[in-house]
């Protein structure tokens, strides 16, 4: 009898007619798309008034509205199975379920543009769901959607060579609402809640290939998920204790009756969300993971959930530190703005630090979605810098709130397209080794053009988006110093040496894949894939115009967030509302950064700047990983003279570095049998019969506290 493991691929061959109208279908819905955001943007101008005022009304009128956007992605749920028999029919639901969220989304603007929409669920698990749309999170929202639609379409292509489709539009789709809910969420209950599925969900999407580096990824991405959770149920459970509420809304005086307690709280949010956005030293994760999942969902991952984090930052900060306009009394003086100042300033220098040691990493790198992913480190680093201006300068931190809710937008824009095109690369020549690639841009003149524009955004080149965001951010750190610290200066010169690494890494990306001598295997490679050429235009047709017309999204989406907060109005008026984005100083400053970047750049290629190495000892398995490990061996050979377990039950984590080739000595291996191949921290001991080969034990230990902690206190309390 014949043991060996068969592999069956579920997903049936595409059919040829029905791959025809998926395509008509994806380029219509393409259409659709523009047309509704034409329209949009038509009524935010002023046009389309009776249409503006019919939306306002059927809005007001349905309240559930809210909710059946933010459920409408779970239809996929049930669409993805289909794929079995009918996979051409499958994606053309996706699509149109993907495009009706993001039309759905467009029509909320005519009502919050005049006041927050806001809905409450009663009696779910004793505590009740809360969703908010204001201008932030639907700013956001409508971000996540339109990128998300323009993935969907380009998924298809890509994803017909993976196995397991089917099983990955099913999570897709979880994941996608789970993160809708967490940027529409009213309360922190309701953003927890939402935000681990979205965990839990995504982790199926790492570990899509099942490759040895897939399931390895996937522990890095599941286990410091669940320690964000933790941290963000544990601030949770004490900002409920102590306040006796989980809204955003009128937390800031409350929190100011707690003392050291505040900040105690505060710091396990940022801890939890951080994990998510990146945060140095949070951000081990992430390197590991984006690179071993399919393309569509590394441009999710780098593109929106990464941006989810720092929104939870983001959303937690002001609603501790920004009291209601009607609360207000002492204006910048009052005591409020000064206790968020030490905050501001920590998260000032964690940003700088995020962004300095991701373009490090990232120019070391010769795996390009491994050097996206590094990248995406450092721009968060950018995010999270504007997160700590805003909350630092207080009444007068509007100028960094728009610099991060700008960049927030423009990073999810040239990070996805990035990311797309390293799959379509991929796709032709079949490696991820930039030292692999060169001379494409011949073969490949579409990718070529749309991942120069990706690359001009992201360095920050005029006319194109993340000039724009950039200098508004760099506005908040100048203002920093200002009417802060001098020490921000520091900042302010780092700022502009980190913007040059960028630069350095996107000329090695664009020079290593579509420069230089053509290897001769890859001579017969030719433009291909029509739909994602689509997909990939569309995003980038949205870098351009942002970057020709910087001030749009400004009057319309950003400064009207800006405003919802007790920000100083006049200073928005003043400073922020018609701003100059092309002002000659910051002009004259990109040139500078891109000739530095070009110093860097060529300090690259001709001497040891992209083969420079952290020590050893510097890595985060050395100093965080391996200490714990010992710790827990002590720990379980205590356990074991005191007879509280049995020998052979005890498990031990090992691990080798992501980021420096560490290897654990062989005697200390050997040296007890308590030290084995990691299977999950729980496994011997309580369900290793439940596993399965994606969830690991400690995955469904961790869901049955939650579940149980849950129940006790909000039902039994």
């Amino acid at each position: 009898m014949n043991n060996a493991k068969v592999n069956i691929n579920v997903d049936p061959p595409q059919n040829n007619f029905g791959s025809l109208i998926q395509k008509g279908n994806s380029i219509f819905i393409f259409l659709l798309a523009i047309g509704a955001l034409i329209v949009t943007f038509s009524m935010a101008a002023g046009n389309f008034i009776e249409l503006s005022q019919w939306l306002e009304s059927f809005v007001e009128k349905y309240p559930a509205y809210l909710l059946v956007i933010v459920l409408l992605p779970l239809l996929g749920v049930f669409t993805a199975p289909l794929g079995g028999k009918w996979e051409n029919l499958r994606d053309i639901l996706l699509v149109n379920i993907t495009f009706a969220t993001f039309a759905m989304l467009l029509s909320l603007y005519p009502s919050v543009i005049n006041g927050n929409l806001t809905l409450a669920i009663d009696k779910v698990l004793g505590y009740g769901l809360n969703f908010t749309a204001d201008m932030t999170s639907l700013t956001l929202a409508t971000l996540i959607a339109f990128i998300w639609l323009m993935v969907m379409i380009y998924a298809p292509d890509y994803m017909n060579k993976e196995d397991h489709r089917c099983r990955f539009y099913l999570f897709l789709s979880i994941t996608y609402c789970g993160i809708l809910g967490t940027v529409l969420a009213g309360g922190v209950f309701t953003t927890f809640l939402f935000f681990e599925a979205m965990t839990f969900s995504s982790y199926m999407l790492v570990v899509h290939s099942e490759s040895k580096e897939a399931l390895d990824a996937g522990d890095s991405y599941i286990y410091m998920g669940i320690m964000g959770g933790l941290c963000i149920l544990l601030a949770m459970i004490l900002l409920f204790i102590n306040t006796g509420t989980l809204q955003y809304e009128n937390l800031a005086y409350e929190m100011q009756t707690l003392g050291g307690l505040e900040y105690f709280i505060l710091a396990l949010f940022i801890i939890g969300f951080g994990v998510k956005a990146g945060l140095v030293p949070l951000h081990i994760w992430l390197p590991k993971a984006h690179p071993v999942a399919p393309t569509p969902a590394s441009a999710l991952l780098s593109g929106i959930m990464v941006k989810v984090g720092a929104y939870g930052m983001l959303r937690t900060t002001t609603s501790f530190f920004f009291p209601e306009f009607s609360q207000v009394t002492q204006g910048f003086e009052d005591s409020i703005w000064i206790s968020a100042q030490t905050l501001g300033a920590i998260v000032i220098w964690l940003g700088i630090a995020t962004m300095g040691i991701g373009i490090f990493m990232a120019m070391q790198q010769t795996n390009i979605k491994k050097m996206l992913a590094f990248s995406t480190v450092s721009q968060m680093g950018y995010i999270i810098l504007g997160i700590g201006v805003a909350v630092y300068l207080g009444y007068k931190g509007a100028m960094g709130y728009s610099g991060v809710l700008y960049h927030i937008i423009n990073h999810a824009l040239y990070k996805s397209l990035l990311f797309m095109v390293a799959g379509a690369v991929y796709l032709k020549v079949h490696t991820l080794d930039i030292n692999k690639m060169g001379g494409l841009w011949k073969k490949m003149p579409f990718t070529f053009v749309v991942s120069t524009i990706a690359a001009l955004g992201i360095t920050g080149m005029p006319l194109f988006n993340g000039f724009a965001s950039k200098t508004v951010l760099h506005h908040g750190i100048e203002e920093a110093h200002m009417y802060g610290h001098s020490m921000f200066l520091v900042a302010d010169y780092l700022f502009v040496i980190i913007s040059a690494g960028t630069a350095c890494v996107l000329f090695k990306w664009t020079y290593g894949i579509f420069f230089g001598e053509c290897p001769n295997e890859h001579e017969h490679i030719k433009e291909g894939f029509p739909i994602m050429n689509i997909a990939m235009g569309g995003v980038a047709a949205a870098i351009v115009l942002i970057g020709v017309f910087p001030n749009f999204l400004l009057d319309n989406f950003i400064i009207p967030a800006a405003q919802g907060l007790t920000y100083d109005p006049e200073f928005i008026d003043s400073y922020i509302v018609g701003i100059n984005i092309f002002a000659r100083d910051d002009l004259v400053g990109m040139v500078w950064v891109y000739l530095m970047g070009a110093g860097l750049f060529y300090w690259g290629i001709k001497g040891s700047l992209f083969k420079v190495r952290f020590p050893q000892w510097l890595c985060f398995e050395c100093l965080i990983t391996l200490p714990v490990r010992k710790l827990i061996e002590i720990a379980f050979k205590i356990m074991k003279k005191l007879n509280l377990t049995r020998r052979d039950d005890m498990v031990i984590y090992t691990t080798s570095s992501c980021e420096a080739n560490v290897e654990i000595p062989k005697e200390e291996i050997e040296e007890d049998s308590m030290v084995r191949k990691f299977a999950g921290f729980v496994d011997k001991q309580i369900c290793c019969k439940c596993e399965t080969p994606f969830i690991k034990s400690d995955v469904l230990l961790y869901s049955m506290i939650l579940t149980f902690i849950l129940v006790f206190f909000f039902v039994v309390k």
